[in-house]
């Protein structure tokens, strides 16, 4: 909130505070002054203030860029999951399409192998049976060929189970393993895309600078506003009401009221009465200062009412009751 001057201060309470009192006229006017909620700009990281693209008093479209905070973490981290991205990906299809060409046709290769190896110690293993049968060949020369025989029969089995192997994708378990850090890198990238995005502040509204509170080259804590806004949305008008008058009053109802030096008559309407009577200092109840006690209200300006209003500017304030 806008934090006025004490010599300001003290003209403005001596001037509302005639609110608090009824007016002898005909007409009775109530005393106030415009007051706005400031929208502060900040980023939730920090860094060094890189590029401010506005100045104090500029207008602002929404969605247009403020400044900028230096970003070479993030963009670091981005390039870096995006590395192990594409690299986990690239894994996950070669694990899905099984062994490569190249390996594939080495197993084959090695199973044709195992196929020759296999024919000839039949071959042999036909020839030492027949001699055997004839007792032209020892005993154990004869089971030499049998066993050998036997052990070719099973490597070969081997090879062709290989080559089968190495055209199926990996274990389930392991495509879902790749899959879930494929995940992981995916989310560690979408947090890395908003932490930069997040260096880089636009406006969130149509406004004005007001402003501007840090230069580029500073260092910018986490969360420190490094400018406001003024928007029209969020001014109000701010103004005193004497008891007798504020009963009568509810949240919603309209006021008439006017800037000092403007004839021209807008529309408001009460948002705010405040629970708590105040005082205007000396703060002691007694017959003569209690017509001092008021309360103090806020109102929003109706929309689609063309006025120049700024914060500070003084105002007259007509109930509903004696609205023209």
């Amino acid at each position: 909130m806008k934090k006025y001057p004490i010599f300001l201060i003290s003209i403005l309470s001596a001037f509302m505070m005639q609110g608090c009192l009824r007016d002898k006229n005909k007409e009775i006017l109530f005393y106030g002054y415009f007051e706005t909620d400031y929208v502060y700009v900040a980023s939730p990281f920090s860094g060094i203030l890189m590029d401010i693209s506005v100045k104090k008093g500029d207008a602002v479209k929404n969605g247009s860029v403020l400044f900028s905070l230096e970003s070479a973490e993030e963009e670091a981290a981005l390039a870096k999951y995006s590395a192990l991205l594409a690299e986990a990906k690239e894994k996950l299809e070669d694990m899905n399409k099984g062994e490569r060409p190249e390996e594939i046709a080495a197993s084959k290769a090695y199973v044709e192998q195992q196929k020759a190896v296999c024919e000839l110690s039949e071959i042999e293993f036909k020839r030492a049976e027949t001699l055997m049968n004839k007792d032209s060949i020892a005993r154990k020369d004869y089971d030499s060929a049998r066993l050998q025989h036997a052990r070719n029969l099973k490597n070969l089995a081997e090879a062709e189970a290989k080559l089968e192997t190495a055209k199926l994708p990996s274990r389930e378990d392991l495509i879902q393993a790749q899959q879930e850090q494929i995940k992981s890198f995916e989310s560690e990238i979408s947090n890395a895309k908003w932490k930069l995005s997040r260096k880089t502040m636009s406006a969130p509204l149509d406004a004005s600078v007001f402003d501007v509170l840090y230069r580029k080259g500073e260092f910018v804590p986490a969360g420190k506003p490094v400018l406001s806004l003024f928007a029209q949305e969020y001014l109000k008008l701010r103004f005193f009401v004497h008891p007798s008058a504020v009963s009568k009053m509810k949240i919603g109802d309209k006021v008439s009221f006017k800037i000092s030096g403007d004839n021209k008559t807008y529309q408001a309407a009460i948002s705010y009465i405040s629970p708590e009577a105040e005082y205007n200092p000396p703060v002691i109840f007694s017959r003569e200062n209690r017509e001092r006690l008021c309360f103090m209200l806020e109102a929003v300006p109706l929309p689609s009412q063309d006025g120049n209003f700024h914060p500070g500017m003084p105002l007259e304030v007509l109930p509903a009751a004696v609205n023209p």
